[in-house]
């Protein structure tokens, strides 16, 4: 479960999604282990932005999937309606 602030005015990647909560064995590692996690999607190119800084609630609310992630996702998703 991904626990999302009611209201955004400005805020980074990491507010809106908590790694903690979405993958607590990892977040335990700390922050260099997600940022090595995160870091090595977007140089595959599967995701787009940064987990830090900030940008307006649009922005935080935006996919960071890239086209490719999108197409590879769709690719599972139809796999697994199959099973």
């Amino acid at each position: 479960m991904v626990r999302c602030p009611p209201r955004i005015g400005k805020a980074g990647f990491l507010h809106v999604v908590e790694p903690e909560w979405a993958l607590p064995d990892l977040a335990a590692e700390g922050k260099d282990i997600t940022d090595r996690f995160f870091n090595q999607l977007v140089n595959d190119g599967l995701l787009s932005g940064q987990l830090g800084g900030n940008m307006t609630a649009n922005g935080a609310w935006g996919a960071i999937t890239t086209p490719l992630a999108e197409r590879f996702l769709a690719f599972l998703s139809d796999q697994t309606e199959s099973l």
